[in-house]
């Protein structure tokens, strides 16, 4: 008995098929242009896949390959990526793109500008070059007078913007340097866990 062959439409020459081509649900391949089509029951035609696509993805995962798909090794690892605009955003929001990466930071920055950690290093450099001479052990140019508040204990300031004349510093918590001033012929001591300027009485004898 001769072997039943069941085939779909097809064509050499043709790239798609035309509306009306296909019936609904009756299928096509185009050798042509490696697609394959369904009909639908609005009597149009639409592409379900093909070797064109197959194709976008006969390469190795995790290496990123012109003219297809990328595909992820098995720990979702692409070895690089090229893109003209990187925008990191949740879904539904809106946000900057980033377009380019710099590797010199000049006086014509932008927030869309991400600089290397070159850029960052030379840019800290030359600053520190044109303003800043250690000579001696001294260092010159380094000013803190424009600071608004005063630097914090923890930041290794002293958390305050003067000092008490003749006074002495002492710290009441963990994060609070205070200071005490005393009288002539007083003596600093400890009262209540505290420091204190006072006299001392010596009692009767």
């Amino acid at each position: 008995m001769a072997d039943n062959i069941i085939q779909i439409k097809r064509s050499d020459s043709t790239d798609t098929p035309d509306n009306g081509d296909l019936a609904f649900g009756e299928l096509a391949y185009s050798f042509s242009s490696n697609l394959f089509f369904i009909g639908t029951s609005s009597n149009t035609v639409i592409q379900v896949g093909g070797g064109k696509y197959v194709s976008y993805l006969d390469h190795t995962p995790g290496t990123l390959t012109a003219n297809s798909a990328i595909l992820v090794d098995a720990n979702s690892h692409i070895d690089n990526l090229s893109v003209t605009n990187l925008r990191i955003q949740s879904s539904g929001e809106s946000t900057a793109y980033i377009t380019e990466i710099v590797n010199e930071i000049t006086s014509s920055v932008a927030n869309n500008q991400i600089a290397t950690a070159w850029a960052v290093k030379n840019y800290v450099d030359e600053i520190w070059s044109a303003n800043v001479s250690i000579t001696g052990g001294t260092i010159t140019g380094v000013e803190l007078n424009n600071l608004q508040t005063p630097l914090d204990v923890a930041d290794g300031g002293t958390g305050t913007s003067s000092f008490n004349e003749n006074g002495v510093a002492y710290a009441s918590n963990s994060s609070i340097l205070d200071f005490l001033t005393g009288s002539n012929g007083e003596i600093l001591q400890i009262s209540s866990n505290s420091p204190s300027f006072g006299g001392i009485d010596g009692g009767d004898y």
